[in-house]
């Protein structure tokens, strides 16, 4: 049996991705099949498509957030029945898949591994539910595991255990140019929007006291999901009011953007020996006013397969906090076309038309189209 999938044939300078045919996965051990309803886009997507990055095997296929129906559970999975709700991470052939595309995102079929993905409540839509995934687990790894460190909050006691402590997020629902160029205003959108919004959130059920800088349009929504203070990152004096909202120099900041701009303001913000977790690579230079503090910098990954043990725990706790309310969901921007419209949604990340929104697919409602 065949489906549709957003084929990834070939990369620069030789680009080529499609849409074509290739077998619907079986589900091996461990593993369940779905039915993807819908699929977001992470920016990541666009940059692996534009600039040959990671992947290193072809054809295979890309996209990493998913919801959909389990149609098909391997006997030895108990967790999961046909018919059950889902959402999950999906896999790039680089991070050792080694199917080279089944457990990816940007198809109509796929398989997932029963114990990195969680059931939804009916009542979140597909749509919604897809935009979870990515963001989530990249949040975790920055707050927890092998990032700042912190107790989860899926753990015994880990609820309110850093209650009194302070934590700063610089991030920003941010319009073309703030930072500079387009290619640098496209990196910013591939961290932020993967995981600002949810380390908020998981900050706050950590116990924190969140202080995060954004647009001043999203002050409202930010403080919905629990940040004591927003302050407008265009402020002249953002290192100023966030020291005052603090009362002090922070120990713990997260640099969702993680450019000069930024840097330089979480070194001014952080205390001597405090802790700094960075989402991009950055020079020397710009790390250098942070370690002449002597400040901790930690740098953040955000993939279920390649660090499964710490992952399991958040995707047994996820079912949960979904349901409590205490995680929410981005906003989806649904493009009509199913996987079609791919090329729509890489320009729009391109041109950095997506903010405080993640792009969806609905996969079955792409149409194959005439050779």
């Amino acid at each position: 049996m065949s489906q549709l999938a957003l084929l990834y044939e070939s990369k620069v300078p030789n680009l080529r991705q499609r849409i074509g045919r290739r077998p619907v996965p079986e589900p091996k051990s461990g593993q369940v099949q779905v039915k993807i309803h819908s699929t977001a886009v992470n920016p990541v997507d666009w940059k692996i498509y534009d600039f040959g990055l990671f992947v290193t095997e072809f054809p295979t296929v890309l996209g990493t957030d998913a919801a959909g129906e389990v149609t098909k559970v391997a006997p030895d999975v108990t967790k999961y029945k046909v018919g059950d709700r889902i959402i999950y991470q999906g896999q790039y052939n680089s991070q050792g898949d080694p199917s080279n595309g089944d457990k990816a995102t940007f198809q109509q079929y796929g398989v997932a591994d029963a114990d990195l993905a969680a059931k939804i409540p009916d009542n979140l839509a597909y749509d919604v539910a897809s935009t979870i995934p990515v963001a989530a687990v990249t949040a975790a790894a920055a707050l927890y595991d092998l990032s700042l460190g912190f107790k989860a909050p899926w753990v015994p006691g880990g609820e309110d255990f850093y209650k009194g402590e302070t934590l700063a997020v610089l991030g920003g629902s941010s319009s073309v140019g703030a930072y500079g160029t387009a290619f640098r205003e496209a990196y910013m959108l591939l961290r932020m929007l993967i995981g600002w919004l949810e380390a908020i959130q998981l900050a706050v059920l950590s116990g924190f006291r969140v202080i995060t800088t954004a647009s001043s349009r999203h002050s409202a929504y930010l403080q919905s999901l629990g940040a004591s203070v927003v302050i407008d990152r265009s402020s002249l004096t953002v290192v100023a009011d966030i020291v005052g909202a603090a009362g002090a120099a922070v120990k713990y900041v997260v640099d969702a953007i993680s450019l000069p701009d930024t840097l330089s303001q979480a070194a001014q913000v952080l205390q001597p020996e405090g802790k700094l977790a960075i989402v991009l690579r950055a020079s020397d230079e710009a790390l250098a006013p942070a370690r002449q503090k002597n400040v901790k910098i930690v740098s953040v990954h955000g993939a279920s397969h390649l660090y499964p043990e710490f992952n399991r725990g958040l995707w047994a706790a996820i079912p949960k906090y979904l349901e409590r309310g205490v995680l929410k969901p981005n906003i989806p921007r649904v493009l009509p076309g199913g996987l079609n419209a791919w090329q729509d949604a890489y320009a729009l990340h391109r041109e950095g038309k997506v903010s405080g929104e993640k792009i969806v697919f609905r996969p079955h409602e792409t149409i194959e189209l005439a050779k």
